[in-house]
């Protein structure tokens, strides 16, 4: 049991899998977490910037750099770069990234986000939108 919750992040397709340990106290009611992992893409990238440490720095703009997808690291399919990033999803996350290089100058990089959850800013937690809160309530003022 310890291995597998060690183990984070757990992938089921695109998606995180939240793994906590059971409790007495264990309620079903979703707990506040903003930082999820997601991977992110790195379109066009030029291949002078195709290395690990310049994919690091560009998904720690994101958020913290967990590894590269295997075939991002073996370069063997150079039309995009995925990376897997530990992300607040509270905040808005950037759609593009600037690089100072010494021999190409500043690049801008765009950011595709393979999935990104709802996250509601009313409560707090994942899996709606401030929209959809329940406890987002309408303010209907009567005079």
């Amino acid at each position: 049991m310890n291995e597998v919750l060690r183990q984070d992040p757990w992938m089921v397709g695109p998606n995180s899998l939240i793994l906590k340990q059971w409790s007495p106290s264990f309620s079903m009611e979703m707990e506040k977490v903003a930082k999820v992992s997601i991977w992110i893409l790195f379109p066009g990238l030029d291949p002078y910037l195709w290395s690990d440490v310049v994919l690091s720095k560009m998904a720690s703009k994101v958020g913290k750099p967990l590894f590269a997808d295997p075939v991002s690291t073996a370069k063997s399919k150079l039309s995009f770069a995925r990376v897997l990033v530990e992300a607040d999803v509270s905040h808005d996350l950037p759609t593009h990234v600037n690089i100072n290089t010494p021999h190409l100058g500043q690049v801008s990089q765009k950011i595709i986000y393979e999935w990104l959850p709802y996250f509601c800013k009313c409560c707090g937690k994942l899996g709606h939108t401030s929209s959809t809160c329940k406890w987002n309530k309408p303010t209907d003022t009567v005079f």
